[in-house]
């Protein structure tokens, strides 16, 4: 009877080391378990991507080949340093003047060739602009710088005929006067980018605002230029044109620019103003 219950106490002794070491090695198996790594919230960035806008078209203006004549460049080169002598102090790079001359001279010819046989020239035109530096006409006794201008050499660098003593001492104008007929070969090859927006049909200073005002002409944005610049305003609908009712006083300038707005733009203004009425009667 003792072994019995001996042997039962030791049976349940065992029974409990038995429990509590299956505790403890779940206890110790649940301390070592490995603690999960947090969870990183990734946010993805949003790119915008900016839409690629196409550079404006560059615009060039161009000298039918067949009309690139020699004569057609002297009278440009001598009319534009006339109405601008910028290019004779800047190393004979042409000013936005120089160009403004030739940019007029070229929508001038167009109108002039509407609807005849025998198209104008440029320099037809630029004869038409500006008869007296042309040589097809005498200058008026008065205006100075014509005197010199009109007699620029275009190969050499001789003396222009005319030149006096108080514009400073040739030599110093000869190589960039040399350099600009340079500048104007290329012009005439390759074109040029116009200096106005639209398009010009007559130039002069600010003393002539009152005669393109009288024509019902409005300013063009041309840049920075001594000269102004006027066309029609319906032939500029799409760019800066001011229309004006007054006169603006007349702005100081360094350089003098040239003379008045010519009888051919003035001839040519009064017909298209014409037309314009016109038109406005028969609406």
């Amino acid at each position: 009877m003792r072994k019995t219950v001996v042997l039962a106490s030791l049976l349940v002794v065992g029974f409990l080391l038995l429990a509590g070491s299956r505790h403890s090695v779940a206890e110790s198996t649940k301390v070592l378990s490995p603690v999960p790594a947090p969870i990183v919230m990734v946010l993805a960035t949003v790119q915008t991507i900016e839409p690629v806008t196409e550079p404006e078209p560059v615009v060039r203006l161009t000298i039918p080949p067949a009309q690139n004549t020699k004569l057609a460049q002297q009278r440009f080169a001598r009319l534009s340093v006339n109405e601008h002598s910028g290019a004779l102090r800047n190393g004979g790079v042409p000013t936005p003047d120089n160009l403004g001359v030739l940019q007029t001279a070229l929508a001038f010819q167009e109108w002039r060739s509407r609807g005849r046989k025998r198209p104008m020239t440029v320099q037809d035109a630029l004869g038409a602009l500006a008869p007296c530096m042309a040589g097809l006409k005498p200058c008026k006794p008065t205006t100075r710088q014509r005197r010199w201008t009109r007699n620029l050499p275009m190969t050499g660098l001789a003396q222009p005929e005319g030149w006096e003593p108080r514009d400073g001492t040739w030599s110093q104008y000869a190589e960039n006067w040399s350099k600009y007929r340079d500048a104007v070969t290329v012009i005439f090859a390759e074109g040029f980018e116009p200096p106005c927006q639209g398009v010009p049909i007559a130039w002069g200073n600010a003393g002539d605002d009152h005669i393109a005002i009288s024509r019902g002409l409005c300013k063009l944005d041309c840049g920075d230029t001594r000269n102004w610049f006027w066309g029609f305003p319906k032939d500029n609908l799409d760019v800066p044109c001011e229309i004006r009712t007054e006169p603006r006083e007349p702005r100081p300038t360094r350089v003098a620019s040239g003379g008045t707005i010519s009888a051919a733009s003035q001839r040519l203004t009064t017909t298209r103003t014409q037309e314009h009425d016109r038109e406005q009667r028969s609406q």
